[in-house]
């Protein structure tokens, strides 16, 4: 949890402060996608969720709140993990506008998950490719009627509390929207 960002409840890597960071404005260096303790956060909750699910037994992990959530359970919610997909595709944006992430221990522990980042370029396909991952994840879980649940349970990934949430429609729609900018940024460099 070194240098991680800690939510009110005091814990790091705290899903809201997440998506707060969502709403900064494009390029913001304190609090934005690039900031070290959001990247650093963004870890720690990538790293908890994945341990804290069976459910997430391969490929992006379904992401949930944080150790203190109770509602439910505390099982992986839609909103959060579509947040986790948005982020990275700002994070893509981010990288091509600053041209790299600044270099911090934070950083470089995130560049190593990506694997073999070789310039700026690949960085932002990597970080598109990680979020599309996200994407996967919920397209997974998501039932086939077009309804999207709050939550998935934390076992089986079936939906549980609210079966068809405006946040995670809406979340959605964030991180898709996110995706397209981040393509057209990409495809702007190339």
């Amino acid at each position: 949890a070194e240098g991680c960002l800690r939510g009110r409840a005091g814990g790091p890597g705290d899903a809201a402060v997440l998506l707060g960071v969502l709403l900064q404005p494009p390029g913001a260096a304190t609090f934005g996608p690039a900031d070290p303790r959001v990247l650093a956060s963004i870890l720690w909750l990538c790293d908890w969720s994945a341990a804290a699910f069976p459910v997430n037994a391969g490929g992006a992990p379904a992401i949930g709140r944080g150790p203190g959530d109770r509602f439910f359970g505390g099982n992986p919610w839609l909103p959060t993990t579509l947040g986790m997909a948005e982020i990275h595709f700002a994070l893509a944006g981010d990288v091509l506008d600053r041209g790299g992430l600044a270099r911090s221990p934070q950083a470089e522990r995130f560049l190593a998950r990506l694997g073999a980042v070789v310039d700026t370029g690949a960085l932002a396909r990597g970080l598109i490719g990680r979020g599309e991952a996200f994407l996967a994840t919920v397209r997974r879980h998501a039932p086939g009627d077009g309804r999207l649940p709050e939550q998935i349970d934390r076992a089986s990934g079936a939906p549980t509390s609210c079966p068809d949430l405006t946040w995670s429609h809406a979340a959605l729609l964030a991180a898709l929207d996110a995706r397209e900018a981040a393509r057209r940024r990409l495809q702007a460099e190339s």
